[in-house]
């Protein structure tokens, strides 16, 4: 054989013998397996996140997350997951703690005040005040349904609950939400979320929402000015306001507060329910609660909480043990 005819014969042999070793190779991509020395293949790339484009923020709900029971009721919630049946279990947990602020309200021995303010929202039957307590707790259970732009399955599933217990009371708007109709399930959310908006920025409603035992609400009655002399506490709101406790020239008469710009009362409000014999005082700085605006808190043996809206005009008043 001529060198130019081996050259050809062992280039052939290399040739083949490489078939040979591939097919093992090409027969190991194929079946799907990871062989040693192979490489894993690449997760496919996650979809983009989708967000909902809302025409509002969510709602602030600092003051009502101040209540004592809200972890409880959460907690309802968390352990349930947000369905019907955990939001029923919730309102029998405050049906049940309704009636002991109820029947602790009647045993105790509360000196009346000379001229009683009626309670705000005296009117509203039980089952609203009950459902009005649960309203900020079932809108932050949605907080992340308000985030998304799409929902899976689970999702839509709490959003048929949201809608299940809106239509439970008058008021808010009826809620239908479709699967894949994700621009139209925001919208749903901004008619509620508007709804709520509103609803918190009526004193009746805001002041039934906040989940407490303290007496009350009341709303503080009219008041006359009284002499600057007869300033008897003082405490700052913000840069050129503060609040300011007085009595009328002849001593004795009723507790007033007013909102001073400056040195000019911006208003004055009778403080019905502190006896004209306690001694009153600011206690600690005002605390701020976002859109809902802010509390005072003040002590006569008593605690006393005043609501203020976001421009500083009072609203209403809880007093507690």
């Amino acid at each position: 054989m001529s060198a130019s005819g081996a050259h050809a014969a062992a280039r052939a042999a290399l040739l083949a013998a490489g078939l040979v070793l591939a097919a093992p190779a090409a027969a190991r991509a194929q079946d799907g397996l990871l062989h040693p020395g192979a490489k894993k293949p690449a997760a496919p790339p996650a979809p983009p996140r989708v967000e909902a484009k809302h025409v509002a923020s969510f709602p602030e709900l600092t003051a009502f997350r101040r209540s004592p029971f809200w972890a409880k009721a959460i907690d309802h919630l968390s352990r349930g997951g947000f369905t019907d049946d955990a939001v029923a279990s919730m309102n029998q947990e405050f049906t049940v703690l309704r009636m002991g602020i109820e029947s602790g309200r009647e045993a105790r021995a509360v000196p009346a005040p000379l001229n009683p303010t009626a309670r705000l929202g005296e009117k509203v039957g039980e089952d609203r005040r009950l459902w009005l307590w649960q309203v900020p707790i079932v809108l932050d259970q949605i907080a992340p349904l308000w985030k998304e732009g799409e929902w899976d399955a689970a999702q839509l599933a709490q959003a048929g609950v949201l809608a299940r217990f809106f239509a439970q009371q008058e008021g808010p708007p009826a809620l239908r939400f479709v699967a894949g109709r994700h621009a139209e399930n925001t919208t749903q959310l901004d008619r509620l979320m508007a709804w709520f908006r509103a609803e918190a920025a009526r004193p009746e409603s805001y002041a039934l929402m906040l989940i407490t035992d303290e007496d009350g609400p009341f709303v503080p009655a009219e008041g006359q000015a009284a002499s600057k002399e007869k300033e008897l506490g003082a405490l700052a709101l913000d840069e050129g306001r503060r609040l300011v406790l007085r009595r009328d020239d002849r001593g004795g008469g009723p507790w007033l507060i007013q909102l001073q710009k400056g040195k000019k009362p911006a208003w004055t409000k009778t403080l019905t329910e502190v006896p004209p014999d306690a001694a009153l005082r600011f206690e600690g700085e005002p605390v701020g609660l976002g859109e809902q605006g802010s509390l005072v808190r003040l002590d006569f043996g008593r605690a006393l909480s005043l609501y203020l809206d976001a421009q500083g005009q009072p609203l209403f008043y809880f007093t507690a043990e």
